[in-house]
């Protein structure tokens, strides 16, 4: 059938079609807030030439796109945005509207960047000596042969190379010093013996589950039942595409697809507009449907039966039902275990955890040594490692609960807690220091860890102060879209 039944509360494993990812690349915490409006942008750009022109007596055209401490981020011919633009354009060869946003994004996160960094080099009184200079050039490695400076390489090569050389080396030598200076600050003297003290403290757990399997399988028909929409089920071809234009090719072509039998509500869960599905299942047998745009790019699908209502006295079937109230109404699911909840939490603190597990034939998983990883610290390990099902790795968060987890008596009954559309409860189940390898690794990693928290501090501390001011989509439509409409 169309779902397989799992206990993991993450996303839905069954039958449903894997729709095509696209590639993630690394985001800079500068683009997160921008990337919201991306889709917005994408609708009204169509890049043709993405760099501005210029005149033609060579004076460069000028944009602002905002200032920091006052000072322009300016966009202009030649200056140190604009070969920021020119370096991750050659990076980027794509001509998609995303990639164009995220060329002059990134150039514009650089500049601001250059511009924090050459300020603080200057107040500190940092000057660029010819002696600094000529080492920084030769220690560059762009006249290098055989991994050595070569003389006669220096010699030989263009004037024009040699002066984008030593121009790059002079502008990047502040920034250099000042980022060394910040990766060379001492961290708080106890910080190291503060992370160990948590994880010498380091509790293994043990869990009972209360999830959607142990609704009956009769209250679950009469859902469905109440719900047939949700439960039609369509026999299809499915084709994924990355972008529009690769949707249309491949409809033109009629290309084959994966096949696949899959509930209303699934593909509901893949559609950019669920509405849409509808349109799908009013497709006649064995015609192509119209291109879809989904959560992972763009589908069609042919259509090879006419859609038809679920068996209800199917078991897979009703695991589906019971699955999907799990995840989509798991009030239902918590409101009918709470019973069996306080039943379960009497008889562990009577018989223990273990006799009560047996004795109510329930799902019980044990948790490896965890530390008290409130802040997702990098130096410990936490329930996003040691907890495979996920209930307790969603509540980690939650201070209340941690601390009620690693202060309360080993053995004691809690709970319960709700989690992912479960209920669960916990028992700390032993105590144990961190080992000597772990030690190890911790204060290996330490210092490291230290520096780039250090650098990334410095960068939040620019890209979200009122040092600041950010007109990036401003300036962006005012000279790529609007001035486009008005050519």
């Amino acid at each position: 059938m169309p779902s397989n039944d799992s206990n993991t509360p993450t996303t839905k494993e069954s039958k449903v079609t894997k729709f095509k990812q696209k590639g993630k690349e690394k985001i800079s915490f500068g683009r997160i807030i921008t990337y919201v409006i991306l889709a917005l942008i994408a609708i009204a750009l169509i890049f043709s030439v993405v760099l501005p022109s210029f005149s033609r007596q060579g004076q460069a055209s000028s944009i602002t796109f905002g200032t920091l401490d006052g000072k322009p981020i300016e966009f202009r011919y030649g200056n140190y945005f604009y070969r920021q633009y020119q370096n991750l354009a050659q990076q980027n060869k794509g001509s998609s509207d995303a990639v164009a946003y995220q060329i002059w994004r990134g150039a514009f996160e650089n500049t601001v960047i250059y511009t924090a960094l050459n300020k603080m080099a200057v107040d500190v009184g940092y000057k660029v000596t010819d002696e600094k200079l000529n080492q920084a050039i030769i220690d560059s490695g762009a006249y290098n042969r055989d991994g050595k400076f070569d003389t006669k390489l220096y010699e030989q090569t263009p004037a024009d190379r040699k002066k984008t050389v030593k121009q790059q080396i002079e502008e990047n030598l502040p920034l250099e010093a000042v980022m060394n200076d910040i990766s060379s600050l001492l961290t708080a003297s106890g910080e190291l013996d503060y992370i160990m003290s948590i994880g010498d403290k380091s509790r293994s757990f043990e869990y009972a589950l209360f999830d959607y399997s142990l609704y009956p399988d009769a209250l679950a028909t009469n859902y469905g039942q109440n719900n047939v929409a949700l439960f039609s089920l369509i026999d299809i071809d499915v084709v994924n595409a990355a972008t529009l234009e690769e949707a249309n090719a491949l409809l033109d072509n009629k290309s084959e697809g994966q096949r696949d039998l899959l509930y209303y509500y699934e593909l509901q869960q893949q559609f950019k507009h669920p509405e849409e599905v509808n349109i799908l299942f009013s497709t006649k047998v064995g015609g192509y449907s119209p291109i879809f745009e989904t959560l992972n790019g763009y589908a069609f699908f042919k259509v090879n039966k006419q859609p038809f209502g679920a068996d209800f006295e199917d078991q897979d079937v009703i695991n589906d039902i019971k699955q999907y109230i799990g995840s989509h109404d798991s009030e239902i699911i918590i409101s009918y275990v709470a019973d069996k909840v306080d039943t379960f939490v009497d008889r562990a603190n009577q018989v223990g955890f273990d006799e009560a597990v047996k004795e109510l034939a329930l799902k019980s998983y044990t948790i490896e040594p965890t530390s008290a990883n409130v802040a997702a610290s990098n130096y410990l390990s936490g329930f996003n490692y040691t907890d495979e099902m996920g209930y307790l790795r969603l509540l980690s968060g939650n201070r209340e609960i941690m601390r009620s987890l690693f202060t309360s008596e080993v053995g004691s009954i809690l709970g319960p807690y709700e989690s992912n559309g479960a209920t669960l409860v916990v028992t700390p189940t032993a105590e144990v220091k961190m080992d000597d390898e772990m030690r190890s690794y911790i204060e290996i990693v330490h210092p490291y860890y230290a520096k780039g928290q250090s650098q990334q501090d410095l960068l939040q501390q620019v890209f979200y102060s009122d040092r600041l001011t950010d007109n990036f989509l401003q300036a962006f439509f005012e000279n790529f879209i609007a001035g486009r409409e008005n050519n």
